[in-house]
């Protein structure tokens, strides 16, 4: 498993287009946790969809969390990246991810907002890393870390 992640995680970096935050496609591959009420899952998700410009990004993904009941996420993204608070290659954001759980027990709908900071590179490739609070019916905290191309 560790072996597919780490080679997922290189096609990406491999293959990332423009990362500066310009007009036009964006994506993100992410790896992190969930803590709550069922236990500490395993998160991996993708994001993809369109920057309009150096602040705002709408998007879609899925996510798939791991423990002992499984669960998969499709969801809608959206990400303001702030404008005023940055340096040259740090700036911070704000994200909101809502969308359909579907898992082994139950499907439901999810609402995850969360603040990270995003790391650039070069012009191709950013890190970032992202805490926020994730409410199914329950509530937990989350946590990802994740490559931005």
């Amino acid at each position: 498993m560790k072996k597919i992640l780490i080679l997922l995680l290189t096609f990406v970096a491999i293959h990332a287009n423009a990362q500066k935050l310009e007009r036009g496609y964006a994506g993100s591959v992410e790896m992190g946790g969930l803590t709550d009420f069922d236990g500490t899952f395993f998160n991996l998700s993708t994001t993809h969809g369109f920057q309009f410009d150096e602040r705002w990004f709408v998007g879609g993904g899925a996510s798939l969390l791991l423990n002992n009941v499984q669960f998969a996420n499709f969801y809608a993204a959206g990400r303001c990246y702030s404008t005023r608070i940055k340096s040259e290659r740090w700036t911070p954001y704000g994200e909101v991810r809502f969308g359909v759980e579907f898992g082994d027990i139950k499907t439901q709908c999810f609402f995850e907002p969360s603040a990270g900071v995003r790391y650039t590179l070069n012009n191709k490739l950013a890190l970032s890393a992202r805490l926020g609070w994730y409410f199914d019916g329950g509530s937990g905290l989350s946590f990802t870390a994740g490559v931005h191309f």
